[in-house]
């Protein structure tokens, strides 16, 4: 349940014309810059801005991917089936690595020489 503070900045932000729950400070900044390049002064609506918003989270983008499934699992789970098919062959840099005997899984790689893995089941997606 929020707390009575996060009920006030949200009625407070509302109250202004921002909704912080749909708010990125990104869209912030370039009002900010839109003002400026407008000859306006942006100092106080941008701060109220700045108030309400919330940061954006940092994307970790991988590189590779790779799809590890068991070719006789295809005869049992038509969505996999589909997506190796039809959707896999899209996808820039996914390889679809036939492994018997595992359930499917994809794995995300780093190409940065950490040699990092992020692995996740896909059992029944």
């Amino acid at each position: 349940m929020p707390s009575k503070a996060d009920v006030n900045h949200t009625t407070n932000c509302r109250a202004q014309g921002f909704d912080p729950e749909k708010l990125g400070c990104q869209t912030c900044r370039v009002l900010e810059q839109r003002i400026k390049e407008s000859g306006a002064d942006s100092k106080t609506l941008a701060a109220q801005c700045l108030a309400c918003c919330e940061e954006e989270p940092v994307l970790e983008l991988f590189p590779k991917a790779r799809l590890i499934a068991d070719a006789s699992q295809q005869e049992r789970d038509q969505d996999l089936h589909d997506f190796i098919k039809r959707k896999a062959p899209r996808i820039r840099n996914l390889e679809v690595d036939y492994q018997a005997g595992s359930w499917p899984a994809i794995e995300l790689e780093t190409t940065d020489g950490s040699d990092r893995v992020l692995r996740a089941d896909v059992k029944g997606w």
